[in-house]
């Protein structure tokens, strides 16, 4: 098992994808970072760093998906994985040593961001005024949920031989996870009351009593949204990115519940893969 982690991590610094990544997510913090500064300067909106401070979080499972998928792809048509075999590694370990390395890349992504908001977000926007009790559990949830990303990935990457389609599949599950997460946040926002609108005799529109909104979840429908919202990886990272959730704790058992469900599973099936 330490030889594979030494050999993983030795390819990881050589991965283009990954310093890719690594770069996209640092320059991304610099644009949300510069145009809340510029939007400062120039209206004199109040700058607040907690606007773009976990911002990265929507977009790690994108990118940790483009870099499992690529990365233990190459595994496949590099014939590597059953070299491994060949000198008596098993195939737990195999799995596992690379679980573990797209959990550490994926980390470092998010380290990345920060370590850009820290020497250019800080000094332009201030510091953040949440406590740091508080910081601390949002960085926390991010990482369960980015490890829950990565042993999603982890999983189809090593069932998929080609390296096309799993990367493929990978990306679309992604965007269809956070395409979820939208949806999910729109349903819950719905206002139970609205006001609506009226024309008076002289033409002027007048504000009407307000009413009920159908579109509005309540009762058991409403818990389940709020369940799904806080299961998936995409909603939970909405939820960090916005700095806004109600049950933490809860998210943090459902990543964790991923994370083990996923690594369990994807043993299982790749013990019993057939390696062409």
């Amino acid at each position: 098992m330490r030889k594979l982690l030494s050999a993983n991590f030795a390819r990881l610094k050589k991965d283009k994808v990954f310093w890719l990544c690594m770069i996209f997510l640092f320059l991304f913090a610099c644009l949300l970072i510069s145009t809340q500064y510029r939007e400062h300067v120039k209206y004199g909106y109040e700058a607040d760093i907690n606007n773009v401070l976990f911002a990265y979080a929507v977009l790690i499972g994108v990118l940790s998906s483009v870099f499992t998928s690529l990365f233990l792809g190459t595994e496949y048509s590099d014939g590597t994985i059953r070299n491994k075999l060949v000198v008596g590694n098993t195939r737990t370990a195999i799995y596992l040593s690379n679980l573990i390395v797209s959990i550490a890349a994926a980390f470092l992504m998010c380290l990345a961001y920060l370590a850009a908001v820290c020497l250019i977000g800080i000094p332009l926007l201030g510091t953040s005024r949440s406590g740091l009790p508080l910081l601390l559990k949002i960085l926390c949830g991010v990482f369960l949920a980015s490890a829950a990303y990565s042993s999603i990935c982890t999983l189809l990457s090593m069932l998929m031989q080609n390296k096309a389609i799993a990367t493929a599949v990978s990306i679309l599950g992604m965007v269809l996870l956070l395409t979820a997460a939208s949806y999910l946040a729109a349903q819950l926002s719905q206002p139970e009351m609205y006001s609506g609108y009226t024309l008076d005799a002289s033409g002027e529109i007048v504000q009407s009593e307000p009413v009920p909104n159908p579109r509005c979840l309540t009762g058991t429908k409403r818990e389940v949204y709020e369940f799904l919202y806080d299961f998936l990886p995409s909603g939970q990272c909405v939820q960090y990115a916005a700095m806004e959730f109600t049950n933490i704790p809860r998210m943090y058992l459902c990543s964790l519940g991923i994370l083990l469900a996923a690594t369990a599973g994807g043993i299982w099936f790749f013990r019993r893969k057939d390696l062409k």
